[in-house]
C-alpha cells in the first residue's frame, strides 16, 4: 500500500434528474457536501489525496466512472446520494464492484439515501461501510482506519453496524468544521448548468448551519436542527 492513500468522493445523481431535453437546463449544483468531507479529511489527516467527481458534470454512465476510478486507483470510494437514484445507484455499484480493477479498497455510502434507506442500502451488501447523519467526522474515522491498516470500530457514531443498529454523530459546533475544499472542483464545469440561484451566475456556497425546512420526497430529514 502506498504513503498516500487516495479517496474518491462522488456526488451521484441518477438519470431521473436527466430527462429534460437538454441536460443543461437541469439544476446541478455544487457538491457541497462531499467538499466539505474533503476539507475536514485534509484537516485531521496526512498524506490523503482527494479527487471528486458529480455525475452530469465529470461523468454520464457507470462505463465513464469505471474509466475514471481505473485512472485514479482510489483506495476509498465514498459517494453521497438521494434516495430517488436508489436502483440505479444500486445497478451501477454492482457493476464498479465487478469490473473495478484495483482489488484493495472500500466503498463507503453516505448522503440522504443512507439516512432514509438505511435497512435496504446496508442489505444490498453493495457498501463496507453506510453513514448515517452528518459525514465528516466519521469518514475521517474510516479512512484513518484504513491508512492504519485496521479495522474500523463497531461502535462509531455514524456507521451502521453489522446488525443494522447506529446512532448519528452530531456535530454540535460548526466552527470546528473548515470551510469546503473548493480546490476539488472546476468552476468552468458549473457555468453551464442552472445553479441554487436558477441562473448561469458563477457562485460559491457556505453553509451557516445543518438542516433544511422542506420535506421532498426525494431527499430525507437527516439534521436534528430540521
Amino acid at each position: 500500500m502506498n504513503d498516500v492513500t487516495r479517496v474518491l468522493l462522488v456526488d451521484y445523481q441518477g438519470r431521473l434528474f436527466s430527462n429534460l431535453q437538454s441536460i443543461k437546463n437541469n439544476q446541478i449544483v455544487l457538491p457541497i457536501g462531499p467538499m466539505y468531507l474533503s476539507a475536514y479529511l485534509k484537516f485531521v489527516l496526512n498524506n490523503v489525496e482527494v479527487k471528486l467527481l458529480k455525475s452530469q458534470v465529470d461523468f454520464s454512465n457507470e462505463k465513464d466512472l469505471l474509466v475514471a476510478l481505473n485512472e485514479f486507483r482510489p483506495d476509498i470510494i465514498g459517494i453521497r446520494c438521494l434516495s430517488l437514484d436508489k436502483n440505479q445507484l444500486f445497478k451501477d455499484v454492482a457493476y464498479i464492484r465487478k469490473c473495478y480493477i484495483f482489488d484493495s479498497y472500500k466503498i463507503v455510502l453516505g448522503g440522504p439515501i443512507a439516512s432514509s434507506n438505511t435497512q435496504e442500502v446496508q442489505e444490498s451488501e453493495l457498501f463496507d461501510y453506510v453513514i448515517t447523519g452528518e459525514g465528516e467526522r466519521v469518514f475521517a474515522e474510516i479512512v484513518k482506519s484504513f491508512k492504519d491498516r485496521k479495522e474500523v470500530l463497531q461502535n462509531v457514531n455514524g456507521i451502521v453496524n453489522s446488525e443494522g443498529f447506529y446512532t448519528n454523530d452530531v456535530i454540535e459546533n460548526l466552527d470546528d468544521m473548515p470551510f469546503p475544499d473548493y480546490s476539488l472542483i472546476d468552476f468552468t464545469k458549473y457555468d453551464q448548468y442552472v445553479n441554487y440561484g436558477y441562473n448561469r451566475n458563477r457562485q460559491g456556497v457556505v453553509f451557516t448551519s445543518r438542516g433544511c425546512p422542506y420535506k421532498c420526497i426525494y431527499c430525507h430529514n437527516i439534521s436534528p436542527t430540521n
